[in-house]
């Protein structure tokens, strides 16, 4: 059908009834509001019937976008017009830099499901018992993330470095952060957050998860919510978001040479590998790393950053942080299929003595076993990527250091590529073979 994609102001809302739900009083719809206060952009099709479809869109606080109030007049469906509208959206979020936009639906409207998968919108999470959240990620986007560095500046400060993971050799980051936060060492913040560390484990991932879920912790009722208010405290008591303001070009030179790497090109490759995908975000922390982790159906990976050296450059390796990024990513793909077959490793003690002197956060069996596949992956990625600079027999000799049977993980990679199956299926029919080889 013959139209264009126009953007309207609150004063014609007026005119777009027969598909949006409008008050009978403009002024009181929330939409009037939205777009009056710039908050939401209204964009209608227009034809010479006047306007019969039409979507709002906004870019959220996480840098997300979000696709609203979308709907065709009910004579006019099944002609395209959905499908225009959608991919309008979809360009107006990329000339955004906007790394995924998603959109609502209900469960019970099929078609609109439909719509949506024909589009590329993948199921990411309950919005509610009867609504469903949808995404399509557009690129990755690499970012240093507010509440992450937030949260790990507390840890810092928190000075428990037997107990925690962080980068403490960044001595340009580090020395910023003990110039400004030096004072707030014994903050209420500080002191709670050294003693989930030390009693409650919460260290290595926790804090990750912890930052992606911060704006549900202050609202909610977790067992962190008053953890969380602390630390909002903390940063309203040090003025944090000035700091993290005064040092963004640090965090720009890092940036900018993560965004050279081809990272879509590595994303694709690892989801057709396992046959799986979800929404990467792509979190480069210049305290903390690394690791890959999934929410619903979003993959988070943090990478540790690369740093100031003492003469303040930045020393960057595109292969060794493409090895980082294989090594998390694969987590979130190969950590659920493992943890859903643990039974299937319950028998294997000869294989698991060999491992008792891993570090602690390889504390449970499936963990060990998570770690052996991921460290396969990652050598078969580099191998078979052909960076030029990446030793790859150097990277088998370090691995077999801690991983004794890397050798022969790798191995049975090669015999799932030439397979047709998923990881999800190649796993559970493979797993007992390989380990009661190696323990025979």
């Amino acid at each position: 059908m013959d139209g264009e994609i126009i953007e309207i102001r609150e004063n014609e809302l007026c005119k777009c009834r027969s598909f949006w739900d409008m008050s009978e009083d403009l002024t009181s719809d929330r939409l009037y509001g939205f777009v009056k206060r710039n908050i939401r952009r209204a964009f209608v099709f227009k034809t010479e019937d006047g306007y019969i479809g039409g979507c709002a869109l906004f870019v959220r606080e996480d840098g997300n976008g979000h696709l609203s109030h979308f709907n065709v007049a009910s004579e006019y469906r099944c002609q395209g017009i959905g499908s225009r509208l959608i991919d309008f959206a979809e360009q107006y979020f990329r000339s955004r830099e906007v790394a995924v936009f998603g959109l609502n639906v209900m469960k019970n409207n099929v078609d609109a499901i439909r719509l949506y998968e024909r589009k590329g919108f993948k199921y990411a999470f309950d919005k509610t018992p009867e609504k469903i959240y949808m995404t399509k990620q557009l690129t990755v986007k690499p970012r240093v993330d507010y509440n992450t560095e937030l949260i790990q500046t507390v840890i810092y400060l928190a000075d428990v470095k037997d107990k925690t993971h962080q980068n403490i050799g960044n001595r340009y980051y580090c020395g910023e952060i003990d110039r400004r936060f030096e004072e707030y060492k014994n903050h209420a913040a500080v002191t709670v957050t050294r003693e989930l560390i030390r009693n409650r484990n919460f260290n290595y991932i926790r804090p990750h998860r912890a930052a992606v879920r911060f704006i549900d912790l202050l609202s909610g009722k977790d067992e962190l919510t008053d953890w969380a208010k602390l630390i909002r405290q903390f940063e309203n008591d040090t003025g944090y978001r000035s700091f993290f303001t005064s040092i963004s070009d640090y965090f720009n030179r890092i940036l900018a040479d993560v965004r050279l790497c081809p990272l879509n090109d590595w994303k694709e490759y690892i989801e057709k590998y396992f046959c799986s995908r979800a929404d990467l975000c792509l979190t480069v922390s210049p305290l903390d790393g690394n690791y890959g982790f999934i929410v619903g159906r979003v993959a988070y990976v943090v990478r540790c950053a690369p740093y100031y050296d003492g003469n303040k450059e930045i020393p960057f390796s595109e292969s060794a942080f493409a090895k980082g990024i294989a090594h998390e990513y694969a987590h979130c793909f190969v950590n659920p299929v493992v943890e859903a077959n643990k039974s299937l490793i319950e028998n294997y003690p000869v294989f698991f003595d060999k491992h008792i002197n891993m570090p602690g956060f390889y504390n449970v069996d499936y963990a060990v076993i998570n770690e052996y596949w991921v460290r396969a992956f990652a050598i078969r990625f580099m191998e078979r990527m052909g960076f030029r600079d990446f030793d790859i027999d150097g990277e088998y000799k370090r691995q077999r250091q801690m991983f004794i049977y890397i050798d022969e993980f790798v191995d049975t990679l090669k015999k799932y590529e030439q397979s047709d199956d998923s990881f999800e299926k190649f796993y559970p029919t493979n797993i007992t073979e390989l380990l009661n080889g190696i323990t025979k």
